[in-house]
């Protein structure tokens, strides 16, 4: 990921755009903007695939990759985020069950009406993921 996210560290400072060393909460203008990207590309990539266009669908899954890296080193947590995902990742196989298998929301009589359908459920094995940890770790 280093590598996609020197690329967008160079993007970043040729537009003038934010761009932090470490991690920092953005300014309200900043963040609207960020999210409104995000948001932009989301849409982009749902009517892709409403349209059964899979050239439409890549190009948005590169656009929603390149705005969320961009989104992290405005943060300026390109540093920390190799950390910070492989801590998430953690936690979400601990949403497994015991037999290993995962709890999918309206499947095999698991019903929660306040989550999407197919989303995986916790299970008693779950651990949120130790995120102040890695601040920690970093010196943060």
């Amino acid at each position: 990921m280093k590598d996609k996210l020197n690329k967008l560290e160079i993007f970043q400072k040729s537009i003038n755009s934010t761009f932090n060393e470490s991690p920092v909460l953005l300014s309200p203008k900043d963040y609207e903007l960020r999210y409104k990207l995000m948001r932009e590309e989301n849409e982009e990539y749902l009517e892709a695939c409403n349209e059964g266009n899979i050239v439409e669908v890549v190009d948005a899954l590169g656009d929603q990759l390149f705005v969320l890296l961009g989104t992290i080193i405005s943060h300026g947590m390109q540093h920390i985020i190799d950390d910070v995902f492989n801590e998430i990742s953690g936690s979400n196989m601990s949403k497994l069950d015991e037999n290993g298998k995962p709890i999918i929301n309206g499947q095999n009589g698991v019903l929660d009406n306040t989550k999407p359908l197919g989303k995986v459920l916790k299970s008693k094995m779950y651990y949120a993921p130790d995120l102040e940890r890695i601040f920690e770790k970093h010196k943060l």
